[in-house]
């Protein structure tokens, strides 16, 4: 009986995963998205509190609101992916999440209305998962799959996550604490333009691509 040894993963292998559109693309948004996350969720507080002035009970509040939201996105998002489109949806949602730290900016209302915006408005978690490993998992071969993606989230998450709020500290102590909210706030925009250069991975896109270029294809024949 002929044992199939199987073909250990080299190198070349990773980098050619590393060619594919997307994954480069997914690298930079996933990066853009943590620096959202990490930069907004560590200054908006001591804004609220120290610059628009809400107490410290009311600054908790809004910022839970924020959270249970950053919670039903984390899974709304991916799930309207599926029906929608990953591209469609990043690009949606890229912009939406860019309001959350302009609405802590420009806007000084009631405790209700301001839990309501961070709700609503705190969409970007729903994105790291598509960027991080959906649009990975699809993009490259499956056995490439969870090294690739490790890859993506730990680049992601060295840049948004530790060295982002570093710079938007420092930026905090010599300019204010508008800057970190401006920061993440532009990171989310700036993913959204990323994102129109995403080759569309969902398998009910692919379907209907198929299927439609089936169709052409049988009207020329005709």
């Amino acid at each position: 009986m002929i044992k199939h040894r199987k073909k250990r993963t080299s190198f070349s292998d990773y980098a050619n995963g590393f060619k594919h559109r997307n994954v480069g693309l997914s690298l930079i948004m996933f990066a853009l998205f943590n620096t959202w996350l990490f930069v907004f969720t560590a200054f908006a507080p001591t804004y609220l509190v120290e610059a628009d002035h809400y107490s410290a009970g009311d600054m908790g509040i809004i910022m839970a609101a924020v959270g249970l939201g950053s919670f039903f996105w984390g899974f709304l998002v991916p799930m309207i992916s599926d029906k929608l489109g990953r591209k469609p949806t990043l690009i949606i949602f890229s912009f939406i999440a860019c309001l959350c730290p302009i609405v802590f900016l420009f806007i000084h209302a009631s405790i209700a209305i301001m839990v309501l915006i961070g709700f609503i408005t705190a969409v970007g978690q729903g994105c790291i998962p598509l960027l991080g490993f959906i649009i990975i998992s699809e993009s490259v071969p499956a056995r490439l799959a969870a090294s690739v993606g490790g890859m993506v989230q730990g680049g992601g998450e060295l840049v948004g996550g530790a060295l982002m709020p570093l710079i938007a500290g420092i930026l905090a102590d010599h300019i204010g604490l508008t800057a970190p909210l401006w920061i993440a706030s532009i990171g989310s925009f700036i993913a959204a333009f990323i994102a129109i250069g995403l080759i569309e991975t969902a398998p009910i896109k692919k379907v209907k691509q198929q299927v439609n270029s089936h169709q052409v294809t049988q009207l020329m024949e005709e």
